[in-house]
């Protein structure tokens, strides 16, 4: 029975990259330490500034037999994790520790205003409600953006009348309004003409 050279050489690989003696390993995670911006060049150069000198052609094969650049980003993704991992709980208990500073200043709020101690300030209303919207990552404005400059160029040499009954045309069909029944005449119209037929 023939051996599968690919599933041996891939495990055999595997269980040799497991093995670097303490120095490549030491190396690898000053390798690790460079971050994304990682290369065997600054590699070399954070080595030699430490005081250690590695060849390029050494430092290329450690990085190659022991797959670094892979290994490297498996080690960020873990290390990624393991800092998620860590905060969710801090980051949700400081999210709720705020909603429920928020939730007792709005019922102080509500309490005092039905009591009649306090008239209500609007705006600071609004901005606590604002804050725990953001709090919440819900939105805290509303925005429409009109795109005036493509609309200007298509309308233009048109005139006011024309410009009016297009839109009334264009928002029919936007919203799923009915059509205009009467025809709307986009051409100038003049009283007097009208009365001198």
């Amino acid at each position: 029975m023939k051996k599968n050279p690919s599933n041996s050489d891939s495990l055999g690989a595997q269980i040799e990259a497991t093995f670097m003696d303490g120095t490549q390993r030491a190396v690898f995670e000053v390798f690790c330490g460079l971050g994304h911006e990682r290369s065997l060049r600054k590699l070399q150069d954070t080595l030699t500034a430490n005081g250690q000198s590695y060849s390029d052609s050494q430092l290329k094969r450690w990085s190659t037999k022991f797959k670094w650049f892979d290994l490297a980003l498996r080690t960020d993704h873990a290390i990624g994790v393991a800092i998620e991992e860590k905060m969710v709980p801090v980051h949700t208990e400081r999210i709720s520790k705020a909603l429920d500073s928020i939730n007792t200043l709005k019922e102080k709020f509500y309490e005092r205003v039905q009591k009649g101690e306090i008239t209500v300030d609007l705006p600071d209303f609004i901005n606590l409600i604002k804050v725990e919207a953001l709090i919440l990552g819900d939105p805290t404005e509303r925005r429409e953006e009109v795109h005036t400059t493509h609309i200007s160029h298509e309308f233009k040499g048109l005139n006011p009348a024309q410009i009016a009954a297009i839109t009334r045309i264009a928002a029919a069909q936007e919203y799923g309004l009915p059509p205009v029944e009467e025809p709307i005449n986009v051409t100038p119209h003049d009283e007097d003409e009208e009365e001198a037929v």
